[in-house]
């Protein structure tokens, strides 16, 4: 990301945001949380937040469409590496983090509450990246304690608190 860009909110995203406008029909999102991806992405689009994720979420994105036989993954992938490269950063997971996910599965991990590894490593990357929140409709990252979270329903676009601008 460019140094105008880190002014901007930063804020971590699971897989699930940029699948659920690429791909809704794939997505276990509700109507609403697909809207809210929308928003996300917009906002991300028009350079009012800047997002980091990690590494794993472009293989969990694969992983979506090798399930559902589709192609046309490159489209996101170059969207989120290419277009949307001064504005996302997407971090290679290093040992440090990888420890960390660890710790955070040890954490919040329970037979009623399936917190995955992946799940750990969205909360690592957030945290060690510093951001404002993390949006996922993840119920079990919805639990976190680390960081602020919120459902994709739930974002407002920055600085005007809209919930919807087209």
């Amino acid at each position: 990301m460019s140094t105008d860009e880190a002014i901007l909110p930063l804020v971590t995203i699971d897989a699930n945001i940029p699948l659920a406008v690429a791909f809704p029909r794939a997505s276990r999102m509700s109507p609403e949380d697909i809207e809210g991806a929308r928003r996300v992405m917009h906002a991300l689009d028009r350079k009012k937040i800047a997002v980091v994720i990690p590494s794993i979420a472009l293989g969990e994105m694969k992983w979506v469409y090798v399930r559902e036989g589709r192609s046309g993954l490159e489209t996101i992938q170059h969207r989120l590496q290419v277009a949307l490269k001064d504005r996302i950063d997407i971090i290679d997971i290093s040992a440090e983090l990888a420890i960390q996910a660890a710790e955070y599965r040890g954490k919040y991990y329970s037979r009623q509450h399936p917190f995955s590894y992946n799940d750990g490593l969205y909360l690592a990357v957030a945290v060690s990246s510093g951001v404002q929140y993390l949006i996922s409709a993840d119920p079990h990252l919805l639990k976190i304690e680390e960081v602020e979270t919120l459902q994709p329903r739930d974002f407002l676009l920055p600085e005007t608190g809209e919930a919807n601008e087209r």
